[in-house]
C-alpha cells in the first residue's frame, strides 16, 4: 500500500483572508497527531497503491476527504472573530456546523465525533479512549459539483439556480428572527473595516475611488437606516447562512445543497435575508453571469411572495457593494501571502471586487417595461432576456402574470388551474396585484418588466398609469404571432406556469384588445431576432 496524501488548493471562505497553514500566526495548539492520522489511508480502511486520502486547507479547519467520508476538524487558532483555541470550544463548534446545516443537508452532514486516544496511545474515532480531538464527520460529495467548478466549465444550469434558490429560502426560513438595530451597526462596522484596508493598501486602491466608495456607502446607509429597521420588525432579518458564495453550494443527484453555513458567530450569520442572499447574487455577477443572478433575484422574490421584499430591493445595491468591498479587501490581504502569477491573479480579483462595490452605489435610471402579447407569442422568454440589461444590478425585476395568478390562488406553479381561476373578477386581482409589486420595486429604484397578456385596453393603461405616478421611464411592447405558431409553442411547453394551451390560443383570437398604440413585434421569427427587435424599442422608450 502506498500512503499518499493530496493536498488540494487552499479554498478558504470567501469573506475571510486565506492565510496557508505554515504561516498561521495565531495557532494555540499541536495537532499534527490528529492531522498525521486522519490522513493516512489506513486510517480510513483504505489499501492498495491507489489508497488516497485528500486534504483540503482553510484558515479555520483542515478537510480530510477518504473514500465515501469527510471529516473536517477545527484549527486550534485564535483569531479576532473566531475562536477554536480549546478543544471544548472546537467540540461545541463541530456541533454548531452539524446542527445548523444537517436539516437542510441531511445527505451530507452525519454528526460530530471524537478523535480519541486509549492508554496504549492509539488514536481511533470514536474509540474508547478520551477525547484529543473532535471533527465533523460527513458525506463525502463530488467537489466538481460545486457552483464554482460548475460555473468554471459553464454546467451551471437553470435548473441548478431555482433549487439553489428553493434550498435557499428552506435555510433562511428555519433561521430565528433577530433584531434588526443589533444588525444595522454592523453594517457600518464593514464600511469603515472596508475602508481602512482600502487605505493600508493604496498602492492597489486609489485614495479617491476609496474615499468616493465610503461615502457613497455611508450616505446610503443612512438613507436605508429606517428601512433596515422596519424589514426587521417584519421578521426579514434572522439567523442565516451567513457565506452563501458559489464555493458552498452543490449539486448532488437533481438537488442542490447548502454546506459550511457560518457557526463559530452567530452575528456574523445574522442580517437581512436580502443581505445573505446578497452574495450569492454579487458572486454570480461579478462573475460575468448577469444573467444567473438576476434569474435568482427574481425566483427568490416570486417563490418568498413577501411585498416587503419588493421594498427592501432599496438596500440591495448597498448590500452588493459591502459583500463585493468585503471580497475585494480579503482577497488584498490574501495576496500578500502568495507570490508571482498566484499575487497577481488575487490582486486582480481585488480591483474587480472593488470595482463593482463602487459601480453598484452608482445611480440608475428607473424603467417600468412591459411585454404584453397573446399567449405563445414568446412574451416570457422576452422578458427573461430583456431583463439582466435594465436598471441596476442585476437587473430588472420580472414580474410575470401566470406566476402571480398560481401564488393568488395558493397553488404550486406547474399546477395547472381549473376555469374559476380565471376569472373576470381574479384577472382584475391579478393585475391589481402586479401594479402593486411593480409600484413597491419601482419606489424603491429597482426597474421592472411586466410579462402579461394586457389584452385589455384598461389593463395597459394601468401600467402607463403607475409609470407616470413614479415619475419613471415606461416602454411598452406588444408581441404578436400567427394562432399556428402560437399553438406550436404552447403543445411544446413542459413544467411551465402559463396553463394556456391551444384551445386558450384558439379563443384569444376572438379577443377584442381595443387600439393598441404600443409597438408590435413580429415574434414569428427565432428567439434571437425577436429580442433584436424589441432591444432598440425598449431602449428608445427609456
Amino acid at each position: 500500500m502506498t500512503m499518499t496524501v493530496q493536498t488540494l488548493e487552499l479554498r478558504p471562505p470567501a469573506d475571510k483572508p486565506a492565510v496557508l497553514p505554515d504561516r498561521l500566526t495565531h495557532v494555540v495548539g499541536d495537532q499534527s497527531a490528529v492531522m498525521d492520522f486522519l490522513a493516512d489511508p489506513k486510517t480510513h480502511g483504505l489499501t492498495g497503491p491507489d489508497a488516497v486520502v485528500e486534504r483540503i486547507d482553510t484558515h479555520g479547519a483542515a478537510v480530510f476527504l477518504a473514500g465515501d467520508k469527510a471529516y473536517k476538524v477545527k484549527r486550534a487558532v485564535c483569531l479576532p472573530y473566531m475562536d477554536f483555541s480549546t478543544l471544548a470550544r472546537r467540540e461545541e463548534a463541530c456541533n454548531a456546523e452539524i446542527e445548523i446545516n444537517k436539516p437542510g443537508a441531511p445527505d451530507i452532514y452525519i454528526r460530530t465525533v471524537a478523535i480519541t486516544r486509549d492508554a496504549a496511545g492509539k488514536i481511533a474515532i470514536n474509540g474508547r479512549g478520551e477525547p484529543i480531538e473532535w471533527a465533523v464527520a460527513m458525506h463525502r460529495f463530488d467537489t466538481d459539483m460545486t457552483f464554482d467548478r460548475l460555473m468554471e466549465r459553464r454546467a451551471l444550469t437553470d435548473h441548478d439556480l431555482d433549487a439553489a434558490v428553493d434550498a435557499i429560502i428552506a435555510f433562511q426560513n428555519r433561521g430565528s428572527e433577530r433584531r434588526a438595530a443589533d444588525w444595522v451597526p454592523d453594517l457600518a462596522t464593514y464600511i469603515d473595516q472596508n475602508d481602512e484596508a482600502f487605505h493600508e493598501a493604496h498602492r492597489m486602491f486609489p485614495l479617491y475611488e476609496t474615499a468616493r466608495l465610503t461615502q457613497l456607502a455611508k450616505e446610503e446607509l443612512a438613507r436605508m437606516r429606517p428601512i433596515l429597521l422596519a424589514r426587521g420588525e417584519n421578521y426579514r432579518v434572522r439567523r442565516c447562512h451567513g457565506d452563501l458564495h458559489l464555493r458552498n453550494l452543490v449539486r448532488i443527484g437533481d438537488g442542490v445543497r447548502l454546506f459550511d453555513a457560518v457557526e463559530f458567530d452567530p452575528s456574523i450569520a445574522t442580517g437581512d435575508v436580502l443581505y445573505d442572499l446578497g452574495f450569492l447574487i454579487m458572486d454570480l455577477d461579478e462573475s460575468g453571469l448577469r444573467h444567473e443572478a438576476n434569474r435568482v433575484l427574481n425566483r427568490f422574490l416570486a417563490k418568498e411572495s413577501a411585498a416587503t421584499d419588493y421594498e427592501g430591493l432599496a438596500a440591495l445595491p448597498l448590500f452588493l457593494s459591502i459583500r463585493a468591498g468585503l471580497r475585494a479587501k480579503i482577497s488584498a490581504m490574501s495576496s500578500n501571502y502568495l507570490e508571482g502569477a498566484a499575487r497577481a491573479r488575487m490582486r486582480e480579483d481585488a480591483l474587480r471586487f472593488f470595482a463593482y462595490a463602487l459601480d453598484a452605489l452608482e445611480p440608475r435610471d428607473v424603467s417600468l417595461t412591459v411585454v404584453g402579447g397573446l399567449s405563445g407569442t414568446g412574451k416570457s422568454a422576452i422578458a427573461d432576456r430583456l431583463a439582466p440589461a435594465i436598471g441596476r444590478a442585476p437587473g430588472a425585476v420580472v414580474l410575470r402574470s401566470d406566476v402571480v395568478r398560481k401564488t393568488l390562488m395558493r397553488r404550486s406553479w406547474t399546477e395547472r388551474l381549473d376555469e374559476s381561476a380565471y376569472a373576470p373578477a381574479v384577472t382584475d386581482q391579478v393585475y391589481q396585484t402586479l401594479c402593486a409589486l411593480a409600484g413597491r420595486a419601482l419606489a424603491a429604484g429597482h426597474s421592472v418588466i411586466i410579462d402579461a397578456t394586457c389584452t385589455q385596453p384598461e389593463e395597459r393603461e394601468a401600467f402607463e398609469a403607475l409609470a407616470r405616478s413614479v415619475e419613471c421611464h415606461f416602454a411598452g411592447v406588444w408581441l404578436d404571432a400567427p394562432l399556428d405558431v402560437r399553438v406550436a409553442r404552447l403543445v411544446n411547453r413542459e413544467n411551465d406556469a402559463s396553463d394556456a394551451d391551444g384551445r386558450v390560443a384558439k379563443l384569444q383570437e376572438a379577443y377584442d384588445i381595443g387600439d393598441l398604440d404600443w409597438p408590435v413585434v413580429d415574434a414569428d421569427q427565432p428567439l434571437t431576432s425577436v429580442l433584436h427587435s424589441v432591444r432598440p424599442l425598449v431602449d428608445r422608450l427609456n
